[in-house]
């Protein structure tokens, strides 16, 4: 039986604070939690007897099975609960000092949607691109509504937390590595010549209200424009994570 401080825990760790303290994440449903058993360290799981059944449980640390009275809507993340919960630990990575045949790496500047964060994550994934990384401001990857909304993808991308961005870009320039980022006065992306989807290089996606931030604007030796079938009449701009979609597909599907 999950005790008061344990479900103290489980609600606090829907506060990002409490989430870096503890080192800790939640997720719920059986397919979510399914998806990130092979990447995460699982802590715990707790559901009911009969949504437990088929799960496969020999990595877990913990499994606490409930009665189906309990009242789950007390832990739950979800607006319909699942009636199965994991509580994960976060993986870390440290930041990477050479680049070596990685191919195409996501640099998320200050994008604050939690929606936008995991649509990005899970195109990510499902285009083969493995490194995100993601300047202060950037939403918590790690937050429920992300965790969920990424199906899984979580576990198959590398996630880096850039405490000193324009640091980190001028060295991968340093490096020879092309530094690309979008722009409303860029070169039409029709125009543009990728590298080999092959070599390393960096793509800076903005915020969702601003942009690129002018810090590493200066620093992007590549200007891409996606540019609007009627130029005449459109919307102020695209959403991040369908702009990042349309560059991922062509940078991977030339």
């Amino acid at each position: 039986m999950l005790t008061r401080s344990e479900i103290k825990l489980i609600q606090s760790l829907r506060r990002k604070s409490k989430r870096d303290e503890e080192g800790l994440f939640l997720a719920e449903g059986r397919k979510a939690i399914e998806e990130l058993l092979p990447y995460f360290r699982c802590k715990c799981l707790i559901g009911t007897e009969e949504i437990l059944q088929g799960v496969d449980c020999h990595k877990v640390e913990r499994v606490e099975v409930i009665d189906k009275k309990f009242p789950f809507t007390k832990i739950s993340i979800l607006d319909s609960p699942r009636f199965l919960l994991g509580i994960f630990v976060k993986r870390s990575h440290d930041l990477p000092l050479e680049w070596s045949g990685v191919g195409l790496s996501l640099i998320l500047d200050s994008v604050q949607d939690p929606g936008n964060i995991g649509t990005i994550i899970r195109t990510a994934a499902w285009f083969g691109c493995k490194r995100i990384f993601m300047t202060e401001g950037t939403a918590d990857p790690y937050s429920p509504k992300v965790v969920q909304s990424t199906m899984g993808a979580l576990g198959q991308v590398e996630l880096y937390a850039l405490a000193h961005a324009c640091d980190f870009v001028s060295s991968a320039l340093s490096q020879g590595i092309p530094v690309y980022g979008t722009f409303l006065d860029g070169t039409p992306l029709s125009e543009v010549c990728f590298s080999s989807p092959n070599e390393d290089a960096l793509l800076i996606m903005g915020n969702e209200g601003r942009g690129v931030s002018e810090d590493l604007a200066s620093l992007c030796d590549k200007r891409i424009l996606i540019p609007p079938t009627n130029p005449s009449n459109h919307p102020e701009s695209l959403n991040v994570a369908i702009a990042t979609a349309i560059l991922l597909s062509r940078w991977y599907l030339r």
